[in-house]
């Protein structure tokens, strides 16, 4: 009897047809993907477990200032006058508050925007990975990686993960294409867009920003140990850092002109961002401590060998695959350093174990786990190369 391992087996054609086919068409490969994940998200949420109003007072949140977005009335949080300015999941899910006003329907309907949302993330993952490798298997592995993970599970809430994930993937999608670009004006508009979707996930979470450290970072430290990568960096940097700030600046002059800072309360000595919390006995080396073991848990997430097994072949990697590695590392160690000083020395401070917050660091597994698919195949293609 033939074995269905052996080349000429039809469940061997049909994978192999298959991958061809995934990398041909990555797009229709990623719609397929994404009528898969939809089908069961919704399945997930309405059949074996349907939504409940059993929320979090983030939820409590995001659900109260979409229905003051319905309304067209002041930004409210039960009743109550609200300066928390990330809204645009907030304004996405607002349509579920204008088609009824029947609560459970309302909910209802937050729930598919949130499955559309989430399952969208496939198409970045689709072109990322059709843009850092040339191996056809990587897209199939990798969707399927993507609609496996647990994450998936924020459609049965009502949090601003559905639109942060998708948001990630398109910043790191964008990144590279602006850094690979070589034609001035294109490179130019790339990082305009670049630019105002990393506003767009500021405006999804604060921990938005570190992608614009990250990128900051980046293009400063090329230009400082490459003279011709300055002079286009230069222009780069500054075309992405106005792109950014503009439209925040325009929102901030109009639709939050009275508002203050969410994260400062003038009505108690609550300061999230201050630097009186390193004042506290202790505090700066707990900040030190609680980052060590964040960072140590996210790779341990990332199931270690995508962080790790790239940074080997990091001086024979082109010159593109480095930039994302590199981009990827930056982005982990700023959003680990902002948990640190934002969250852990003002909530945990003392604790043997401060909290992991890592749905903020999730998203950062997507371009290790495409380097880390891309590394072992080339490998196994040189060994194959080898055995010949």
């Amino acid at each position: 009897m033939e074995n269905a391992k052996t080349p000429g087996h039809p469940l061997a054609r049909g994978c192999r047809q298959f991958v061809q086919w995934a990398g041909d068409h990555p797009l229709m490969c990623a719609a397929v993907f994404f009528m898969a994940a939809l089908t069961v998200r919704l399945l997930c949420n309405y059949w074996l477990g349907p939504i409940s109003i059993r929320v979090t007072f983030d939820e409590i949140r995001y659900l109260h200032l979409a229905r003051s977005i319905a309304e067209g009335g002041p930004l409210l949080i039960m009743g109550q006058a609200s300066q928390y300015q990330k809204i645009l999941y907030p304004l996405l899910m607002s349509p579920a508050f204008m088609l009824t006003k029947d609560p459970v329907t309302q909910i209802k309907i937050v729930g598919v925007i949130n499955c559309l949302l989430m399952c969208s993330m496939v198409f970045p993952v689709a072109r990322l990975v059709k843009k850092l490798t040339p191996k056809a298997e990587v897209i199939p592995s990798m969707l399927a990686f993507v609609v496996a993970l647990p994450d998936f599970s924020f459609t049965g809430t009502f949090m601003s993960e559905t639109l942060y994930w998708p948001l990630c993937v398109w910043l790191f999608y964008l990144f590279h294409c602006a850094m690979a670009e070589m034609e001035r004006r294109k490179r130019l508009y790339l990082f305009a867009l670049f630019g105002f979707f990393t506003y767009l996930g500021y405006l999804t979470k604060e921990i938005g920003t570190a992608f614009l450290l990250a990128t900051v970072a980046v293009l400063v430290l090329e230009g400082v140990f490459d003279r011709f990568r300055l002079k286009q960096n230069g222009p780069a940097l500054l075309v992405y850092v106005s792109a950014f700030f503009m439209p925040f600046i325009i929102i901030k002059w109009t639709l939050f002109s009275d508002a203050g800072n969410s994260y400062v309360s003038s009505q108690s000595d609550w300061d999230q961002v201050g630097l009186s919390a390193l004042k506290s006995p202790g505090a700066f080396s707990y900040m030190i401590y609680s980052a060590v073991l964040l960072f140590i848990a996210a790779i341990l997430s990332f199931y270690i060998l995508p962080v790790l097994l790239p940074l080997l072949e990091i001086k024979k990697m082109s010159e593109e695959k480095r930039r994302v590695y590199l981009f990827s590392l930056f982005l982990l160690a700023i959003t680990v350093g902002a948990i640190a000083y934002t969250i852990s020395i003002r909530e945990n401070l003392g604790d043997r174990v401060p909290r992991l917050h890592m749905r903020y660091l999730a998203p950062i597994v997507i371009p290790f786990m495409i380097l880390c698919c891309d590394f072992l195949l080339s490998k196994a293609d040189k060994k194959q190369r080898i055995s010949y």
